[in-house]
């Protein structure tokens, strides 16, 4: 293994490094210096570029932009004063201690990672900034303390819902008066978004925030003409001060599969310690602010619909089958049913309707359980969310809990083809757990050879595009490789 190993004090300006490994032996010292570099953004031209991974058994010192691509293993002392940058396409993580303000932490902490992970082994300070421009902050566990009240200290344009930019795990903030918006999450809702504005603080120097899907699944109560829909998932709130001399609004963000939990209520309220503070019967659309609160703790957002529903729904299950989803629905009682429409997303936010399912009720209506079923030929590799937007006769329109289905390393379609069948393109989506050469064929079915396609994959989800404008309609083989050995081989259809 190739190694640069510093065993002086050496001042770096716009160095570049190419190494395998980066280390800095027990007694030596490494200062990069470049105050110009210094802006919380990923620059074209970093102070120094890290191109692997990176142990310190020295001195470390940061005044400029560091760029790390690997694992960082901190032995001894790391300190900064500049910006650190961590840029590696796939997931890094961070060994060693990076907690203590005084020897051991991040100056402007930056996330710009292609969607991927920064995972944490122990728990880490960050004394100026936390900049969530692309990846997330897997805490594991652990504690990341942003030591600096300053209400824009932590940075996300990262919408609630969103699979990218944000914290998963408890974030610890100092605090002031003033209005905090906090990005924190988990792999199952992603981010979902909380704000707390401060008008006293009740001595609090920090606040700790979290968010967490248990409780998943809503608990309905029949309520003003319609149900009480308890949203999934908990905020959970804890600053040091004393409670009864806080003053502070909140402001609850749910978004992506959370808030399709309750998807189309038009009346918000909030729950905290599963007790109403606001309610949704008072039919105020967006009422997910509340102000004047003198105490914390955990809080939920809920919902309702002042209406009779046209269908009693019993339940909407999902089951991976060998090679599809299989859906199925049924109702205790229908009034006015015209139709169902299935619709899918891979983001728990954006969906799209990939089959429509006529009423079993006469006329649309019924007394009597129906059962409903339908099946998506064509799932995706990672998550697939599904609802029922339920269509009256009249045009109004309901909708169903969402459910996921999560296709993964562990499924028997490791690679997938969609669409399929397919007009003038198709998409192979192809899970690798590491590095290696890939190749996707084509064939026609005399065992002719009509497209080949080169691939270096990554760990994680490759695709590959297959365009199949100049080919015959009829049946193709899809043979999917790596390193020249057969992963998968499968029937395309062109239309």
């Amino acid at each position: 293994m190739k190694q640069i190993i510093m065993t002086t004090c050496i001042c770096l300006l716009a160095i570049q490094n190419f190494a395998q490994t980066l280390h800095i032996e027990g007694g030596a010292n490494l200062y990069i210096v470049d105050a110009a570099a210094i802006n919380g953004i990923k620059s074209s031209s970093p102070t120094l570029y890290v191109e692997g991974n990176v142990v310190n058994n020295g001195l470390m010192s940061n005044a400029g932009e560091i760029q790390f691509t690997g694992d960082v293993s901190n032995n001894s002392i790391y300190t900064s004063t500049g910006d650190d940058v961590f840029v590696g396409n796939a997931a890094q993580n961070l060994f060693g201690s990076f907690s203590n303000i005084a020897n051991n932490h991040f100056y402007n902490l930056v996330l710009d990672k292609s969607g991927t992970d920064l995972n944490l082994s122990g728990n880490i300070s960050v004394e100026e900034g936390i900049y969530l421009t692309d990846g997330v902050l897997q805490g594991n566990g652990n504690l990341t303390h942003l030591e600096n009240s300053a209400t824009n200290a932590l940075h996300s344009t990262a919408p609630s819902g969103s699979a990218n930019n944000y914290i998963n795990g408890q974030l610890r903030q100092d605090i002031a008066a003033g209005n905090y918006t906090f990005y924190t999450g988990d792999a199952v809702h992603n981010n979902q978004k909380v704000s707390v504005n401060f008008v006293n603080t009740g001595g609090a120097t920090y606040m700790d925030v979290s968010y967490s899907n248990v409780g998943a699944g809503p608990t309905v109560i029949n309520a003003c003409g319609g149900v009480y829909d308890k949203q999934s998932g908990t905020w959970t709130i804890t600053p040091n001060g004393v409670n009864g001399t806080y003053d502070y609004s909140i402001t609850l963000d749910a978004g992506g599969a959370n808030l399709a939990a309750i998807s189309p209520s038009a009346y918000d309220g909030v729950l905290k310690d599963g007790l109403f503070i606001t309610d949704p019967c008072d039919h105020i659309v967006g009422n997910n602010t509340v102000s004047g609160l003198n105490s914390f703790s955990e809080f939920k957002k809920t919902s309702t619909i002042n209406a009779v529903l046209p269908v009693s729904l019993l339940y909407f299950n999902g089951k991976k089958m060998n090679t599809y989803n299989d859906l199925t629905w049924e109702t205790s009682s229908e009034q006015n049913n015209h139709y169902f429409n299935v619709q899918k997303s891979t983001d728990g936010n954006s969906f799209n309707t990939i089959a429509r399912v006529n009423t079993l009720a006469i006329n649309g209506n019924s007394a009597v359980p129906l059962l409903y079923n339908t099946k998506d030929l064509n799932p995706t590799l990672g998550n697939n969310y599904y609802r029922l937007q339920q269509v009256d006769n009249d045009g109004k329109m309901s909708y169903s809990k969402t459910i996921n289905l999560i296709w993964d390393t562990e499924s028997p379609a490791s690679v997938l083809l969609s669409p399929n069948p397919a007009t003038s393109n198709t998409q192979v989506s192809i899970y690798s757990a590491s590095n290696a050469m890939g190749m996707v064929k084509l064939l026609d079915m005399s065992g002719r050879t009509v497209k080949v396609i080169k691939i270096q994959y990554t760990p994680g989800y490759n695709n590959v595009e297959l365009s199949l404008d100049q080919l015959a309609q009829g049946a193709y083989q899809v043979n999917v490789y790596a390193n020249d050995v057969l992963l998968k081989s499968l029937k395309l259809n062109k239309m």
